[in-house]
């Protein structure tokens, strides 16, 4: 919600404020925990578990003002505002089955030692010790200056401020300029730095999932970087992220076409990721707080720098066909991302490759759509480039997937000034990632990494009502 208006010497000012929470619950059904190996013995075994859960609020208030003017005889407008962002994490606790383990007499987690697996089986709960919430707050200030030294050319330059509770404060700047050469083309370029703190999720969070280690599965959890387990293994406190970004494009425009195309650089210094599983051993294992036992761990860290480089080319053209009044709307984008400088200690050859390579580098997105009196329809086509993924942590289980074509269409009709009827398709022709060739060994049906979903085919009927 918000408020905006008018204020003194042609200031126009806006106000606002926005709230939001969600909430993640886990549950399971017709496993077990190892751990109540005693109870099932005796027939009376929980096998329904609730490992709790995750909640994020978040508060936004913003306070802006606006005001053009004239400087040294140019066009001139400038834009400056306050920002206060409160944030919350709460870890909920699970039911105490879901991370029970079990002791003996002399205080030994004796199953455990043998080898069996800690709380639910798949994913363990949270347990009371590590429930609770954790918040930050952030103060931001900025200002942004545009000036016109012609109609042809304007450059923007700004600067923002903000001062973290738990990072300490940061100043960036960006620089932004468009020049249009001819009635048809414009050049446009912009540089700057950026700022991106860990969030509180990343600073706090502790999971613990049943996943393959080498050629085994374990419990394996992941980490704050302040955890006496992920201390152990060369934890240090998180830092923010830092970026310097550059762009450079071209715009094309006359008549009912439209041409661009950019190109860009962003370099990424201590960013954020996991580390690769690291094995702990016995006398590590022994050293960790009771109730968290772990065969592996993993924790958030700065470790590794990258740089992206890309480009993107947009086409439309507005068409006059038997169809109605028709768009037809290409976007196509390529990019890659490599590692500048990471320690191979804490980010192993495949996660590497993982985050070189586990994305598409080549994508397109098509469409169509068109209106003719009161119906309206799209056609829609999305490419998505091949991509690579480690099913294991084994650096020989790395699969080349395949590039894909999906489909999209939808109908609709204006069935009253205010109401619109559609019928539609997402994935038209119920393509699938691909099958995952370790899922007999893992559970997975198709790749995790794959840039569409896989549930298929999805057909809607949808009724859209304006009041």
């Amino acid at each position: 919600m918000g408020w905006r208006g008018s204020g003194l010497n042609d200031w126009d000012y806006d106000f606002s404020l926005a709230y939001g929470r969600h909430t993640i619950s886990y549950f399971l059904t017709n496993t077990i925990n190892p751990q109540l190996a005693h109870d099932y013995a005796a027939g009376v075994g929980v096998r329904n578990f609730n490992p709790g859960g995750h909640e994020e609020e978040d508060l936004i208030v913003n306070l802006d003002f606006t005001k053009q003017f004239d400087t040294l005889s140019m066009p001139a407008s400038l834009a400056m505002g306050l920002e206060y962002r409160n944030e919350q994490y709460t870890i909920i606790a699970g039911d105490a089955a879901s991370s029970f383990v079990y002791y003996d007499d002399e205080g030994e987690p004796a199953l455990a030692k043998q080898g069996l697996a800690i709380g639910s089986n798949g994913y363990v709960g949270f347990p009371a010790s590590i429930a609770g919430s954790f918040d930050s707050e952030v103060v931001a200030a900025y200002g942004d200056l545009r000036i016109m030294p012609s109609v042809d050319f304007y450059t923007d330059l700004a600067v923002r401020y903000e001062d973290y509770q738990e990072f300490g404060d940061t100043l960036n700047v960006k620089i932004a300029s468009r020049w249009q050469t001819t009635p048809d083309v414009a050049i446009r370029a912009a540089a700057g730095t950026g700022f991106r703190a860990p969030t509180v999720g990343q600073a706090n969070t502790i999971k613990v999932t049943t996943e393959f280690t080498g050629d085994e599965l374990s419990d394996t959890a992941t980490l704050p970087a302040t955890h006496p387990a992920a201390i152990l293994k060369g934890a240090k406190p998180l830092k923010p992220e830092e970026s310097v970004h550059v762009n450079l494009g071209m715009v094309y425009d006359v008549g009912d076409t439209l041409w661009s195309l950019d190109l860009f650089s962003i370099d990424v210094t201590n960013r954020i990721g996991t580390t690769s599983n690291l094995e702990l051993s016995a006398a590590e294992q022994a050293g960790l707080p009771e109730g968290q036992i772990y065969d592996a761990v993993r924790y958030f860290t700065n470790d590794f720098d990258s740089e992206t480089k890309g480009i993107d080319l947009r086409f439309e053209r507005a068409l006059t066909r038997r169809i109605g009044a028709a768009n037809f709307r290409a976007n196509i984008s390529y990019l890659e991302t490599r590692i500048t400088d990471s320690d191979p200690a804490v980010l192993n050859p495949v996660d590497r490759q993982l985050i070189e390579d586990s994305l598409p580098k080549l994508r397109g997105n098509f469409d169509l759509t068109s209106q003719r009196g009161k119906w309206q329809g799209l056609v829609r086509a999305r490419y998505y480039g091949g991509y690579w993924e480690n099913a294991q942590e084994a650096a020989d289980s790395g699969v080349d997937a395949d590039d894909k074509w999906l489909f999209d269409v939808e109908a609709g009709y204006d069935v009253t000034d205010t109401l619109t009827i559609a019928l539609g398709a997402d994935n038209l022709f119920d393509e699938y990632p691909e099958r995952d060739p370790y899922g007999g060994e893992i559970g997975n049906l198709y790749l995790v990494d794959s840039p569409f979903g896989f549930n298929g085919a999805f057909y809607y009927l949808r009724a859209t009502a304006e009041f």
